[in-house]
């Protein structure tokens, strides 16, 4: 199948329209001890397109190119040799006792939930060739882990690919005495007892510009493919939606078979082994049956064969075909119809050998049963184009862009000639956030819902609410100061460097009319100061003598009253300006109708590091991950580069706003009348904290909610307390805990570079190592012990007194660890362990915390 054949196609089981790619991997065999072999039923295949990005990168991650493909594993495998396309495959036993080997082989005991195949494709590549001839040496594999940066000799970063395919192993849990191997009984399609020959092929067929777009645009943290409005979707409930093609190949693959579907004898290794040749390779059909809505109607497409001379390059283990050796293809036409079928309606089915020596594709994107996806055929990557490799023993979902947060169902034979989402033999997919995405356990699917309408009593509610909630002052107004001066000066307290700062924190301590005002100092000025600031000065030094006084624009929030210009000698002016400013009223949150949107946003981030080092080690990336997003949705910029009164969101960063040990704290000021105050803020929160801004409803983010202009402390504790259900009750919205004392931990990559960094007490494992970029460290579903992606391994140090002080394993967190590549004992996920002194003592000793290859 070719690229074009792909794009040509009409439907895709893929929920995104504009997927027509093709994802294969070899499909799982139970081996009777008198020969035969039962397919296995599969539970699903998960497709995780994941944002995998490093600092050194050359450009922005780019969507494949059209006529790309590549290969991950390697199908002739029998044994272990450490290397990265080994490494690029795993085998989980779910619900097993034992953790997975670093050799990733089939394991030894029964699954009792499932088998878990786990395959990660190489991101980066050369640029220039869409192929190879091994279908990998045009890609490769960042240095360092996935978000290490590429090599020089594949500069360009791609999407990483990561897919799991789901085997239901449940109903063999008491049969494996029946087995040929009783110890392990389960073989792959490719003759392969051992695991090692696990693999997945990927041919590209997207729309390149909505793939290009879907990156640079989808990044928000849901994780529903929905939300992404790049995509058009199908919704397979509905019979407009169906689209079914009937196998072109004659061959039985599902069942009890007499031997694997091809030439594949089981061989145990460990050398690798050689391509078969398979005498009489399986006849086409005369005819296949199109149906469905989707499809134009049903129609039957004859079937005739054509030569056509392989491409150059395809060629497999068994060397270069003899000269004049062909391919046999369907060329098909319509019956009943003097109409020449569309491109769509020519499903190739060559007769050659698909890399894993046993796999098959789910033509051009067609919908069938899990019974014709086990017969349907396609040239795919080829490895030997002169060798009929098992055409339909692999299995095949071409699925949506991106796997999160999907319910996994079990697998059970379905009898619907069709791939409804909700099948026993299919995973509805969704799409990923900034790229994080996670696997959700069934019933742990968490409400998205920005502003649901519905609210819960509040006696079903914690008494007692987080301490940051009503932790900001009471003020009515804020009086934000803007000045050219660069946060690199700020000094730890500003009214020793500044007159006017001084001078009004004395107005403030004297005049009761400025009581409920608060001020401060933020970067969001133009122009160039009159006189520097020097960060070195104290809280006990005096400002400098002025050359000239200070004078800088300011605006009074959330009344959004712009003042041109502020100094101590329009200090006058500006009371004039005050007094003349109506009551301002309490504005509570309600769950009633919204009304518009705000015209104006203001967000300000505290980055006071001479203040406090978590200010500054928290907010600097908060600012510049919430000034990345303002600038992608195109909302607005920077506060120095907007005109006066200028509507949009405008960013700036704000002088100390007290509550360090909530740091990272914003402020959030809208035209429409509401100030709220959040902290416990991370970067990653940009997207939702974001959508909370510029929503025309008044519901504040209520987990990181310090209070909002107008309202009391006991005010917010209340309002708080009688938050709607799905704000109260969401994992997302867990508040996190306070900040404490700095503490210095030391990781070790897998390439066995230690990197030393400073976390929080109050913070996570995984908090520090995603605030310090360290590789691997993905926590796609934000920290919720929900997915495996914050894996990391803290085996015992000797020097340090043996194992780590950790806190006890969790039911939850034993589960997920079930899911994360190349597991073992000493696994941890990193969201799970608190950041302490006493862990910072075990380090000083010379424990060290390991971070994982994937």
């Amino acid at each position: 199948m070719s690229f074009e054949d792909a794009r040509a196609s009409k439907c895709t089981s893929c929920q995104v329209k504009q997927d027509l790619s093709n994802y294969w991997t070899p499909a799982l065999y139970f081996a009777h001890a008198n020969g035969s072999f039962t397919l296995v039923d599969q539970g699903g295949l998960l497709i995780y397109y994941l944002p995998h990005r490093n600092a050194a990168d050359i450009g922005p991650v780019q969507a494949f190119p059209d006529g790309f493909r590549m290969l991950a594993g390697n199908p002739y495998k029998r044994s272990f040799d450490g290397s990265e396309m080994a490494k690029a495959i795993g085998i989980n036993c779910i619900g097993g006792t034992k953790k997975p080997t670093k050799s990733h082989e089939f394991p030894t005991e029964n699954c009792p939930d499932a088998l878990r195949m786990e395959i990660m494709f190489p991101s980066c590549w050369d640029g220039k060739s869409l192929d190879s001839a091994n279908h990998q040496t045009h890609v490769a594999w960042p240095s360092g882990g996935e978000q290490g940066p590429c090599p020089k000799t594949h500069p360009v970063r791609i999407e990483s690919l990561f897919y799991e395919v789901w085997w239901t192993t449940a109903p063999w849990k008491d049969r494996w005495e029946e087995a040929k191997n009783s110890s392990q009984p389960f073989v792959l399609s490719t003759g392969d007892p051992t695991g090692y020959s696990l693999h997945g092929d990927f041919l590209n067929g997207w729309d390149r510009k909505v793939l290009q777009h879907a990156i640079d645009q989808c990044t928000t943290e849901s994780g529903v493919i929905e939300e992404c409005k790049v995509f058009d979707l199908y919704d397979y409930d509905d019979p407009k939606s169906q689209c079914l093609q009937s196998p072109a190949i004659d061959e039985t693959t599902t069942g009890t078979l007499d031997a694997l579907p091809g030439c594949n004898p089981i061989n145990y290794g460990p050398d690798d082994v050689t391509v078969c040749r398979e005498k009489s390779p399986p006849s086409l059909r005369k005819e296949i049956v199109i149906s469905g809505a989707l499809a134009g109607g049903d129609h039957s497409l004859k079937v005739a064969t054509a030569t056509a001379t392989p491409s150059q390059g395809d060629v497999g283990r068994s060397g270069a075909a003899p000269a004049g050796d062909a391919v046999t293809s369907i060329v098909s036409t319509q019956q009943g119809s003097s109409t020449r079928a569309s491109a769509s309606d020519r499903p190739q089915a060559y007769l050659n050998d698909e890399t894993s020596a046993a796999s098959a594709v789910l033509n051009n994107g067609s919908n069938t049963s899990p019974a014709s996806q086990a017969e349907s055929a396609s040239s795919g990557i080829s490895s030997s184009p002169w060798f009929w490799a098992a055409t339909a023993a692999a299995v095949v979902f071409l699925t949506a862009f991106a796997a999160v947060m999907a319910k996994r169902r079990g697998a059970t034979p379905s009898s619907a000639n069709s791939l409804r989402k909700d099948t026993d033999a299919m995973i509805r997919l969704r799409i990923a956030p900034s790229w994080p995405v996670s696997y959700g356990r069934p019933g742990a699917r968490r409400s998205l819902s920005t502003f649901p309408p519905s609210a819960a009593s509040s006696s079903s509610l914690p008494s007692t609410p987080p301490a940051v909630i009503g932790s900001a002052p009471e003020l009515h107004r804020h009086l934000l100061i803007h000045t050219p001066h660069p946060t690199s000066t700020w000094p730890s307290h500003i009214e020793s460097t500044s007159h006017l700062a001084r001078n009004l924190s004395k107005r403030w301590q004297e005049n009761s009319k400025v009581a409920k005002l608060g001020f401060n100092f933020t970067d969001g000025g133009v122009g160039q100061p009159a006189q520097p600031w020097d960060p070195s000065w104290t809280k006990f030094d005096e400002p400098p003598v002025e050359s000239q006084p200070e004078q800088y624009s300011a605006t009074i929030y959330p009344d959004f009253v712009d003042v041109p210009s502020l100094s101590i000698a329009e200090w006058s002016a500006f009371e004039q300006t005050l007094d003349n400013l109506p009551p301002v009223g309490s504005p509570l949150p309600s769950t009633s109708a919204a009304g518009n949107r705000p015209e104006r946003t203001h967000i300000f981030v505290c980055t006071h590091r001479t203040r406090d080092c978590r200010c500054g080690d928290l907010g600097e990336p908060l600012y510049e991950a919430l000034l990345g997003e303002i600038r992608r949705r195109k909302l607005g910029g920077e506060l120095t580069a907007a005109e006066a009164g200028a509507s949009g969101v405008h960013i700036a960063r704000v002088a100390h706003i007290g509550g360090h040990k909530y740091a990272g704290n914003v402020l959030v000021y809208r035209s429409d009348g509401l100030g709220d105050w959040y902290g416990l803020l991370r970067a990653e929160d940009a997207p939702k904290l974001l959508d909370y801004a510029t929503s025309a409803s008044s519901l504040p983010w209520y987990s990181r909610w310090r209070g909002r202009l107008g309202l009391s402390s006991d005010q917010v504790k209340a309002a708080y307390a009688s938050r709607p259900a799905a704000e109260a009750e969401g994992k997302l919205d867990e508040p996190r805990q306070a900040l404490g004392d700095s503490v210095e931990l030391v990781f070790r990559t897998h390439e066995g570079e230690e990197r030393r960094v400073n976390g929080y007490e109050g913070e996570s494992l995984m908090e520090t190592a995603r605030r310090h970029d360290l590789p691997s460290i993905l926590a796609t579903c934000g920290g919720h012990c929900e997915c495996a992606t914050c894996h990391v391994l803290i085996p015992p140090a000797a020097s340090a007194g043996g194992d780590a002080p950790l806190p006890e394993m969790t039911d939850e967190e034993d589960e997920q660890l079930e899911f994360a590549i190349g597991a073992t004992d000493d696994s941890r996920l990193a969201c799970q362990l608190p950041v302490t002194k006493e862990l910072g003592e075990w380090v000083k000793k010379g424990g060290k915390i390991q971070l994982p290859r994937y």
